[in-house]
């Protein structure tokens, strides 16, 4: 596994560090555990916390807390286990709409599309293996009950066995060994063996991380934060205390509340779990007991856990009047008494005894707060002052540029916003209200954001990824020496005369998106501050749209160089925050601002740098590498990544151009000459998204009007967005290079003699304001009836409708204007791929060609999601020995029915029975040779710059292999199978020697 997946927790050789000492050995261990482990995948990017090094000081110190409670005369020979899993880490397959759901996931909009929502997979995959222990329990014969108590777990329909074909689909690579360690679980569960269940549970996490296993969206089903778990297991093994429970079931400990944005019914789950606890929480022997809740990271529900059963003291089963609960982690115990002789403490994450916590306040989705009149004032408020608001903005900005006031949380939000590098591109408004700062969303639907602090937040809040819309004003704080934690916590035990402690260990698995965002949104405006060039929507922490668009960047070098730069600046002060931890003598948590720690980074860079800088860069370098090696094999030739993250539009709009002076300037032909003619450029459309179905009238700064239907951001990476954009397009200049079918050399022009598909093409041009316009010229309507003769030329494109208003008069002609297509991806402009059948109809292998079987078989051998290029298919062409019969058959017929001499001639009369015989076939006259290569070169370089999002043969941009292999497959296929034309001889005297039109150099240039 490339990024070094071996599980080296607990075991790498560091040692014990003294309280203030980082030696080489232990900063080279350091650096090597966070680059190695270093997440760069989407998924993964709220996992960077959790790397061996950090992870093995936590796990041990768990063994000396346990220690040193017991040290101290208090008793702690019991414990139980809360492993909660996120139910919607899997899409429902069997929809509900009635039923409500937990929503609250981070994601973001942006010109390329949305970016992936994380979503706990392994966790998910955790609670299938334990599917069945309620089944198990009604067959129990053992002496002492059984411990395992899976929640809810009906309520998770993908669980069932009769939902096979679904398991395959969720799981992905990952389901025969998820299948096998099912089995082995349920054996284990039924004998009683717990911690060999525990083990189990820990081998499953480590080879689906060890392995890199995948989902069906080729999304990791286990990143970086399986590395706790794993610890944690490992550490409960290790623990002489016996394992009195283990509670598994979906979100059990979400936090139980009513908001406008969240019924009763959301949290069904959790209300159901904690019923089932708290009868759990009795006095050991009837004398003093603690449960002590402890996790080894934030983020896994304790806190709401907590939460939950406060409100359950105060109000029962009345969920509506649940209130909520500070979600903050001290950095000290926290006890409280629950009932007679009964206690809980409320430990914070392990973890955060060996690394840093922002504090400070989030904007929120003011549904999760306010009540409901102030909501409607607020939304009143906006509606009507969105103009005067936009103005006061502006205002606000300005005063925060020139007058920065760091007490204006407002100005606070607009410092970040041009610390990060988001002026151009955020998009919400901060105003006031009652004296009270606000932000309303000026893109799509009105969103409206209160202030709230981070102590007090909702798992919403913190899961926030705006990170200019984190204010970390209360500053960082720093842990206390664990010595001192230790101390505190037995002196509060002692206080209460605790004879006996019960472990509740939270071993959830939830997204990563909580806590850790709040540090990587520190990170992130830390980074900023101490180098300007860091811009989070250039880096690691872009919101990828997929792992696709992560590979392009990394491919690109200018890209690949920023991002190797900004990681080298990461691991530089990541480390320099962790010497701090170390070396520095925290005797309170008060917070130190990020201008103090900026400073302290600053004084300490150049020691870090001189001392292990080309250490840290070799590392980088060879962290980069790796990924990019892994992501071209995982994405490389995937249709996410090859037709639509490779798309550009400039080099779509270029062969625009391209075909734009061949009509206008080399190719005879009166009508399109005028209609491909330049009108001039658009702009101005409100584009609020990364692309926009337009459907209007719109006028060129020539004053031509032109009909535009879409209006596309340069950065667009959106496959829903794009497909009907990119088969419009091609299907039209398939057809407007086809004319040339019928077409003669006239000196130094080609004129053509019809038009075999006549049509108004479409255009696309980059607009005054950067975005690009679909656009077509406007032309008379079409009143009459469509008749079969009148879409003949068309079916071969797979047009979406033959309405008459898809057609219009152009000097009493009749012309197709609307080049809509279901798909551009199979046959005449698929390279003879077979497709999938728009009925998912089953085709007839008989009649497919040997190009057709070969897509076939090589997607087989694949997935329906690879893309073959087409150097590799005429590979596969060529060791089969069907490929030289079809030709020798193709060859027999053309000669048969005699030369090409253009479109129109008629078929030749049948030599035989065989109803499959292309009685159209011919083959090319001499003399029109050049034309066909100028067919087939143009044909060639639409391939190369612009693809269906389905394509299933491509040729890579720029590959001149790819190239070559296309102009043969065209002439050697798709032009005997789907226009009638066969080649005698080869068509080019040296395929090396072939070039796109109009040159290599002239592509070169594009880039």
């Amino acid at each position: 596994m490339l990024f070094l997946r071996f599980i080296v927790l607990m075991f790498i050789s560091c040692g014990h560090l003294s309280a203030h000492e980082l030696t080489p050995a232990t900063s080279h261990a350091f650096f090597e555990s966070f680059l190695n482990h270093y997440e760069v995948s989407p998924e993964g990017r709220y996992t960077h916390e959790y790397h061996p090094f950090l992870l093995q000081w936590t796990s041990e110190s768990l063994d000396s807390l346990e220690k040193t409670i017991r040290d101290h005369g208090v008793a702690c020979d019991k414990r139980m286990v809360i492993m909660g899993y996120e139910e919607n880490a899997v899409q429902q397959y069997y929809p509900n709409f009635k039923r409500s759901k937990i929503d609250d996931e981070a994601t973001h909009k942006n010109n390329a599309g949305w970016s992936q929502r994380l979503r706990n997979r392994f966790g998910f995959m955790s609670g299938f293996l334990l599917k069945d222990v309620e089944i198990i329990k009604k067959n129990w014969t053992h002496k002492t009950p059984c411990i395992f108590e899976h929640i809810d777990f009906e309520y998770v329909p993908i669980f069932a066995d009769r939902a096979a074909i679904f398991h395959e689909h969720a799981f992905g690579t990952a389901l025969p060994l998820i299948y096998q360690t099912h089995a082995r679980l349920c054996s284990k569960v039924r004998q009683g063996k717990t911690k060999e269940v525990l083990a189990d549970l820990a081998q499953f996490w480590h080879t689906l991380y060890a392995e890199a296993f995948t989902v069906g969206n080729k999304e990791l089903a286990g990143t970086q934060d399986v590395l706790f778990s794993i610890a944690y297991a490992q550490y409960l093994m290790r623990s002489s205390a016996e394992l009195k429970k283990f509670f598994i079931g979906p979100d059990i400990t979400y936090p139980i509340e009513v908001t406008t944005k969240q019924d009763r019914y959301a949290t069904v789950h959790a209300q159901h779990f904690v019923q089932q606890f708290i009868p759990n929480l009795v006095p050991e022997n009837g004398e003093a007991t603690a449960y002590i809740f402890c996790s080894f990271v934030d983020g896994v529900g304790k806190s709401t856990m907590l939460g939950n059963i406060k409100n359950w003291m105060k109000h029962g089963n009345v969920i509506e009047e649940y209130g909520h609960v500070d979600n903050s982690s001290s950095q000290l115990a926290d006890m409280f008494k629950f009932d007679d002789n009964v206690y809980i403490v409320d430990l914070p994450a392990q973890m955060s005894h060996f690394t840093y916590k922002p504090d400070g306040y989030v904007f929120v989705d003011m549904r999760t707060y306010l009540d409901i009149s102030l909501q409607q004032e607020l939304d009143e408020y906006v509606t009507k002052n969105k103009v005067t608001l936009r103005e006061g903005a502006k205002r606000i900005e300005q005063e925060a540029l020139m007058a920065y006031d760091a007490s204006n949380f407002l100005h606070v939000f607009i410092k970040n916003v041009y610390l990060l590098s988001k002026q151009d591109t955020q998009y919400w408004v901060p105003f006031e209200y009652q004296g009270k700062p606000y932000l309303f969303n000026d893109r799509g639907p009105l969103e409206i954001r209160s202030l709230t602090t981070l102590s007090l937040v909702k798992s919403e809040g913190l899961k926030n990824i705006e990170s200019e819309q984190m204010l970390f004003t209360q500053g960082i704080r720093f842990p206390l020496h664990f010595t001192n934690f230790c101390d505190d916590l037995v002196a509060k035990l002692k206080s209460k005369n605790i004879k006996h402690a019960v472990f509740v260990d939270f071993l959830s698995m939830y997204p990563r998106s909580q806590r850790e965002n709040i540090r990587i949104n520190y990170v992130m405006q830390q980074m900023a501050l101490f180098n300007p060039a860091f811009a989070p929507y250039k880096s690691l922490y872009k919101d990828f749209v997929s792992g696709g668009e992560l590979l392009y960047l990394l491919q690109k070098p200018d890209q690949h160089a920023y991002l190797a730069e900004m990681l080298h600046l990461e691991t530089m002060v990541r480390y320099a925050l962790f010497k701090r931890l170390i070396e520095g003598h925290q005797e309170d948590i008060d917070g130190q601002s990020l201008e103090v720690l900026t400073d302290y980074v600053c004084s300490v860079y150049k020691e870090i740098y001189d001392k292990y800088g080309d250490f840290i860069t070799g590392l980088v370098r060879k962290k980069l590498a790796k990924e990019t090696d892994y992501l071209e094999k995982k994405y490389g030739l995937s249709k996410a990544y090859m037709n639509v993250q490779h798309f550009s539009p400039a080099p779509v709009a270029a062969f625009c151009q391209i075909l734009r002076t061949l009509f206008t300037h080399d190719i005879t032909h009166e009508i399109l000459s005028d209609v491909w003619k330049d009108t001039g450029v658009l702009g101005g459309a409100t584009l609020a998204s990364e692309g926009e179905r337009l459907n209007t009238v719109m006028t060129t700064d020539q004053g031509h009007k032109l009909n535009a239907y879409w209006v596309v951001h340069e950065s667009c990476k959106n496959a829903v967005v794009l497909a009907p954009v990119l088969r419009s397009l091609r299907a039209c200049w398939y057809g407007q290079i086809l004319n040339l079918l019928s077409s003669h050399i006239e000196g130094d022009k080609i004129a053509l003699d019809a038009l075999i598909v006549p049509g108004i093409p479409i255009m696309f041009d980059r607009g005054l304001d950067g975005h690009y316009y679909v656009t077509q010229p406007s032309a008379e309507p079409w009143t009459g009836n469509v008749f079969s003769h009148m879409r003949a030329p068309f079916r071969k494109f797979h047009l979406s409708s033959f309405k008459p208003s898809n057609y219009v008069v152009v000097r009493e002609l009749l012309y197709r204007s609307d080049w809509e297509s279901k798909t551009t991806s199979k046959g005449l402009m698929g390279f003879d791929s077979p497709g999938v059948s728009q009925n998912n109809e089953q085709q007839n292998t008989f009649m497919l060609s040997s190009m057709a079987h070969v897509v076939q078989q090589y997607q087989q051998e694949r997935s329906q999601s690879a893309v073959l290029p087409t150097q590799m298919a005429l590979e596969h062409l060529h060791r089969g020995h069907c490929w030289e019969e079809e030709l020798r058959d193709l060859r027999a017929t053309a000669i048969y029915n005699g030369n090409y001499l253009g479109p129109w001639q008629k078929p030749k009369e049948k030599k035989s029975d065989a109803s499959n015989e292309n009685r159209k076939l011919r083959w090319c006259s001499p003399h029109l040779l050049e034309t066909m290569r100028l067919i087939i070169r143009l044909l060639a370089t639409l391939e190369m710059v612009l693809k269906d999002p389905d394509s299933d043969v491509v040729i890579r941009y720029g590959n001149r292999e790819d190239f070559k292999a296309g102009l043969k497959i065209l002439e050697s296929v798709v032009f005997p199978n789907h226009c009638n034309v066969f080649f005698l001889e080869p068509l080019f005297d040296d395929y090396d020697m072939a070039e796109p039109y109009p040159s290599w150099e002239w592509w070169d240039k594009m880039g």
